[in-house]
């Protein structure tokens, strides 16, 4: 990963990105949100559009192709935040990655020991089945939790983070003294 710096002896554990379902709903929304011009212009021609020359619909296709160009750099700037937004669960921390907008990116990390709480949320049934759920990272500091929204396998997600928590305090707690 060039966008997080790793330590001495810190591995990769887990990279972590949200479902793929609601990025689904956003493109089907959004085929939608295209299509519709169309479907407007054919329910209402015989109404609205009765006596239009072919000079009009000439312009009438090259608004809708503008309207096109808008509809794809939504789709394109939702998969952008879809597919950068992740979490990176290493042996010693968790790094937050959080793309906003097309140029613009947080990136926040805790360490493993600075974690009080983990907490997931499944809301919904289909949530349930599909298991797509809110994991919440609450730290000791004062600032904000780490929040990962529609993560896949929560519960999975959770058991990681406690697994390298739980490895990460036996090494503190481990001290080697060597004789020399």
């Amino acid at each position: 990963m060039k966008i997080i710096k790793l330590e001495e002896n810190e591995e990769v554990i887990k990279i972590i990105r949200k479902h793929w379902l609601p990025m689904v709903f956003s493109l089907v929304v959004s085929i939608f949100v295209a299509i519709a011009p169309i479907v407007f212009f054919v329910l209402l021609k015989k109404i609205i559009f009765s006596n239009i020359t072919l000079q009009n619909l000439y312009v009438l296709v090259f608004f809708y192709l503008i309207y096109l160009i808008f509809v794809w750099i939504s789709i394109f700037i939702s998969w952008i935040n879809y597919y950068l937004d992740i979490w990176v669960l290493t042996n010693k921390k968790i790094v937050d990655i959080e793309q906003i907008g097309l140029f613009s990116r947080k990136v926040s990390s805790i360490r493993l020991d600075r974690i009080q709480d983990v907490k997931i949320e499944v809301l919904g049934l289909i949530n349930t089945f599909l298991k797509i759920g809110n994991i919440r990272v609450q730290t000791a500091a004062q600032g904000e939790d780490f929040i990962i929204k529609t993560a896949s396998n929560p519960e999975q997600i959770k058991q990681s983070i406690m697994k390298a928590y739980t490895e990460e305090e036996e090494k503190t707690k481990t001290v080697k003294i060597e004789k020399k």
